[in-house]
């Protein structure tokens, strides 16, 4: 990482850009293959336009050249993807738009403006075909509770940590032991401050704790661990 070389652009087919949203991770396959996700607020396709689009390119030369585009999620950004040693992928989700009857709507003086109208929850889905088709998003936190990003523990587990945007603000953290098909009620207080927002990413340590590193408004890392089963 001393040095890097020329900045390499991606095929942004279909889209005449792809970009303006956030990049978050890059990830190898077992096969070598190389993925990145990455989305577009306003992507300029012909009856697309206001529609966030988020999806997934691939390289299999090392990064040199990218394409094989695959749709990630329609309602949505600022994913973050993670396989699972079953070979599964997960992915979490910044899922947001107008809302439908069943999401839930904080009633607060912060929210109140959005009521009725919007949402911005946290979200997973599961692909079991390396990406190219993903499972209807299944939202697990609350409103302002966003983005997230996913980590597998060494016995399975599946740690979410995620943005918390009400106040008191911060880094928050949520566990499954089903492999995300649901997640204890139990909330993992990462950090805290009273004001602020941001993003969170997280990584699995060798000694088998996570080091979550959010923004609140500063930059903070923090180690922690679920508690077992």
């Amino acid at each position: 990482g001393k040095t890097w070389g020329d900045p390499i652009a991606l095929d942004h087919r279909p889209f005449e850009f792809m970009g303006h949203d956030n990049c978050m991770k890059i990830m190898q396959m077992p096969d070598g293959t190389v993925i990145t996700n990455t989305g577009a607020l306003f992507p300029r396709k012909p009856g697309y336009m206001g529609i966030i689009w988020e999806g997934i390119y691939r390289s299999r030369d090392g990064g040199k050249t990218w394409g094989d585009f695959s749709y990630l999620v329609t309602r949505g950004s600022e994913t973050n993807v993670l396989r699972l040693k079953s070979g599964r992928m997960i992915v979490a989700i910044r899922y947001q738009g107008p809302h439908l009857s069943d999401d839930f709507i904080l009633d607060t003086l912060d929210t109140v403006k959005y009521r009725n109208t919007f949402i911005k929850n946290s979200a997973i889905a599961f692909s079991d075909d390396n990406g190219y088709t993903w499972s209807n998003p299944k939202v697990i936190t609350r409103f302002f509770e966003c983005p997230a990003d996913v980590v597998e523990m060494n016995d399975g587990t599946i740690a979410v940590s995620y943005q918390q945007k009400n106040c008191p603000t911060g880094a928050r953290g949520l566990v499954s032991y089903d492999g995300g098909k649901t997640f204890e009620d139990e909330v993992y207080m990462i950090d805290w401050v009273l004001k602020g927002g941001g993003h969170t990413s997280s990584v699995l340590l060798p000694d088998g704790r996570i080091m979550t590193v959010s923004v609140t408004p500063d930059l903070q890392a923090t180690i922690w661990k679920p508690r077992a089963k």
